[in-house]
């Protein structure tokens, strides 16, 4: 677990902000990172960041605390899913159907083509030439 005091500071007249070269350091620490302990760090970065707006709302540091972790996380699951597609394709493509699914049954969006009409109010017309 690192300590999140080396990639910021906080000076009493501008608040809270990443140190010098502190963004450059903190990808290259989660870059070293895999699994258990990426998940670890990525959760101490969002948590720092929640309190840092906590601290001052005003502030965008935990912004982009927040987009750092995430980026990492996210440039972390594609490799696994690469190496996943590249040991059984047809299953890692099952799952990632499944997945689309579940976030288009999520967003509200239709997931079957049967949905695709426009739906209709209880007068008959299309919801869209409501007024």
């Amino acid at each position: 677990m690192c300590s999140l005091d080396e990639y910021v500071v906080h000076d009493p007249d501008r608040g809270w902000e990443l140190a010098p070269g502190g963004a450059a350091r903190l990808e290259a620490h989660l870059a070293q990172l895999s699994g258990d302990a990426l998940i670890d760090e990525v959760i101490d970065v969002l948590a720092f960041a929640a309190r840092l707006h906590d601290l001052d709302p005003t502030s965008r540091l935990h912004l982009e605390l927040v987009g750092l972790a995430a980026d990492r996380a996210h440039a972390f699951s594609a490799a696994v899913q690469r190496r996943q597609m590249d040991r059984d394709p047809s299953r890692t493509a099952e799952a990632q159907e499944r997945s689309a699914r579940k976030a288009a049954a999520f967003l509200g969006q239709p997931t079957s083509p049967r949905f695709d009409m426009p739906r209709t109010c209880k007068t008959g017309q299309s919801r869209s030439a409501r007024p």
